[in-house]
């Protein structure tokens, strides 16, 4: 993409996706252009492979404060999160026209990513299949999963059962 003959491209759909959303670029996410041993050890890790291609990581996101469900005066605001997440999501498919085999850093995902596995692994899933093997020995019982309670979206294995009501919380605790 940084090669001149991609250089508009690249201009086209940053600019197109700024149109919708602020966008991001890490430059210390991607690999491109780093010696051939470093871009070896960094597919040792858990990352999706098109790393060692990309040359940043597009953020495109929205944050707010704290918000919890049924708290005076910390209420999640719905419509402004609705609005958010349709111009965020209208930014990515301007980035996904230039990249579409996009995938997601781990700790800067989209906590509604519907395929996962293969974007923060890529298509061989290789690191997510070593830890699915370790799961499946391990009783994860104890484990917390979480839920977004408007949409059911949750998080951790895809063996877990998806919760079907949450627990009440008491203010005391």
């Amino acid at each position: 993409m940084l090669m001149r003959e991609r250089q508009p491209e690249l201009v086209d759909a940053l600019m197109g996706a700024t149109r919708y959303w602020p966008v991001e670029l890490r430059f210390q996410k991607g690999l491109a252009g780093a010696p051939a041993d470093v871009i070896a050890a960094g597919l040792q890790t858990p990352v999706n492979p098109v790393v060692a291609e990309s040359f940043a990581l597009a953020i495109v996101a929205s944050e707010g404060p704290p918000a919890f469900d049924g708290l005076t005066g910390h209420e999640p605001d719905v419509s402004k999160a609705q609005r958010d997440a349709k111009l965020i999501g209208l930014a990515i498919d301007e980035l996904r026209k230039l990249a579409p085999a996009d995938g997601a850093y781990v700790a800067e995902s989209s906590y509604f990513q519907q395929d996962w596995q293969a974007a923060y692994w890529g298509p061989t899933m290789r690191v997510y299949c070593r830890s699915r093997n370790v799961t499946t020995r391990t009783d994860f019982s104890s484990f917390v999963t979480v839920s977004a309670p408007k949409t059911g979206a949750t998080t951790g294995s895809p063996a877990w059962p998806i919760p079907t009501s949450r627990p009440a919380v008491s203010r005391e605790s």
